[in-house]
Protein backbone atom coordinates (compact mmCIF):
# COMPACT_ATOMS: atom_id res chain seq x y z
CA UNK A 1 0.00 0.00 0.00
CA UNK A 2 1.39 3.39 -0.93
CA UNK A 3 0.96 6.35 1.32
CA UNK A 4 0.15 9.74 -0.16
CA UNK A 5 1.63 12.93 1.19
CA UNK A 6 -0.56 15.54 2.85
CA UNK A 7 -1.47 18.55 0.78
CA UNK A 8 0.04 21.93 1.60
CA UNK A 9 -3.41 23.17 2.64
CA UNK A 10 -3.80 20.33 5.14
CA UNK A 11 -0.35 21.03 6.59
CA UNK A 12 -1.15 24.74 6.92
CA UNK A 13 -4.45 23.91 8.64
CA UNK A 14 -2.62 21.57 11.04
CA UNK A 15 -0.11 24.33 11.79
CA UNK A 16 -2.93 26.77 12.53
CA UNK A 17 -4.52 24.28 14.94
CA UNK A 18 -1.16 23.79 16.68
CA UNK A 19 -0.58 27.56 16.85
CA UNK A 20 -4.01 28.05 18.43
CA UNK A 21 -3.08 25.48 21.07
CA UNK A 22 0.28 27.08 21.82
CA UNK A 23 -0.93 30.69 21.71
CA UNK A 24 -4.62 30.52 22.62
CA UNK A 25 -4.43 30.24 26.41
CA UNK A 26 -1.38 32.53 26.77
CA UNK A 27 -3.14 35.23 24.72
CA UNK A 28 -6.16 35.01 27.03
CA UNK A 29 -3.81 35.47 30.03
CA UNK A 30 -2.22 38.47 28.34
CA UNK A 31 -5.62 40.02 27.68
CA UNK A 32 -6.50 39.57 31.36
CA UNK A 33 -3.22 41.24 32.36
CA UNK A 34 -3.86 44.16 29.99
CA UNK A 35 -7.36 44.57 31.41
CA UNK A 36 -5.83 44.74 34.89
CA UNK A 37 -3.56 47.56 33.75
CA UNK A 38 -6.43 49.45 32.13
CA UNK A 39 -8.68 49.04 35.16
CA UNK A 40 -5.85 50.39 37.33
CA UNK A 41 -5.95 53.65 35.32
CA UNK A 42 -6.96 56.58 37.50
CA UNK A 43 -8.56 59.90 36.69
CA UNK A 44 -10.60 62.66 38.24
CA UNK A 45 -13.98 64.04 37.27
CA UNK A 46 -14.71 67.73 37.67
CA UNK A 47 -18.10 69.39 38.32
CA UNK A 48 -18.93 69.42 34.58
CA UNK A 49 -18.36 65.64 34.29
CA UNK A 50 -15.08 66.01 32.38
CA UNK A 51 -12.58 63.28 33.18
CA UNK A 52 -8.97 64.36 33.54
CA UNK A 53 -6.48 61.55 33.44
CA UNK A 54 -3.77 61.43 36.02
CA UNK A 55 -1.91 58.48 34.59
CA UNK A 56 -1.63 54.91 35.70
CA UNK A 57 -2.33 54.60 39.38
CA UNK A 58 0.12 52.55 41.42
CA UNK A 59 1.95 50.86 38.56
CA UNK A 60 1.68 47.22 37.58
CA UNK A 61 -0.20 44.97 39.96
CA UNK A 62 1.34 41.70 41.08
CA UNK A 63 -1.55 39.78 39.52
CA UNK A 64 -1.00 41.42 36.12
CA UNK A 65 2.73 40.69 36.24
CA UNK A 66 1.89 37.11 37.22
CA UNK A 67 -0.37 36.80 34.18
CA UNK A 68 2.40 38.04 31.88
CA UNK A 69 4.95 35.61 33.34
CA UNK A 70 2.41 32.78 33.38
CA UNK A 71 1.51 33.38 29.74
CA UNK A 72 5.15 33.29 28.65
CA UNK A 73 5.91 30.13 30.63
CA UNK A 74 2.75 28.41 29.41
CA UNK A 75 3.59 29.19 25.77
CA UNK A 76 7.05 27.65 26.22
CA UNK A 77 5.67 24.56 27.97
CA UNK A 78 3.04 24.02 25.26
CA UNK A 79 5.60 24.47 22.47
CA UNK A 80 7.91 21.91 24.11
CA UNK A 81 4.94 19.56 24.51
CA UNK A 82 4.12 19.78 20.81
CA UNK A 83 7.75 19.12 19.90
CA UNK A 84 7.96 16.09 22.18
CA UNK A 85 4.67 14.74 20.89
CA UNK A 86 5.88 15.18 17.30
CA UNK A 87 9.07 13.31 18.14
CA UNK A 88 7.32 10.48 20.00
CA UNK A 89 4.28 9.85 17.79
CA UNK A 90 5.10 11.69 14.57
CA UNK A 91 2.02 13.83 15.06
CA UNK A 92 1.03 17.05 16.72
CA UNK A 93 -2.61 17.55 17.78
CA UNK A 94 -3.28 19.49 14.56
CA UNK A 95 -1.83 16.71 12.42
CA UNK A 96 -3.81 14.10 14.34
CA UNK A 97 -7.09 15.95 13.78
CA UNK A 98 -6.38 16.10 10.02
CA UNK A 99 -4.95 12.55 9.87
CA UNK A 100 -1.52 13.70 8.66
CA UNK A 101 1.20 11.16 9.33
CA UNK A 102 -1.35 8.67 10.56
CA UNK A 103 0.58 5.44 11.09
CA UNK A 104 -2.51 3.29 10.78
CA UNK A 105 -1.98 3.19 7.06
Amino acid sequence: MTRSHASPGARIAAGIIDALIVLGIPVVLLLIAMAMFVLDFSGTTDANGTVTSSGIGGGASAAAIGCYIGAALLAVVLAVYLGLRQRRTGQTPGKKVLHIGDRRG
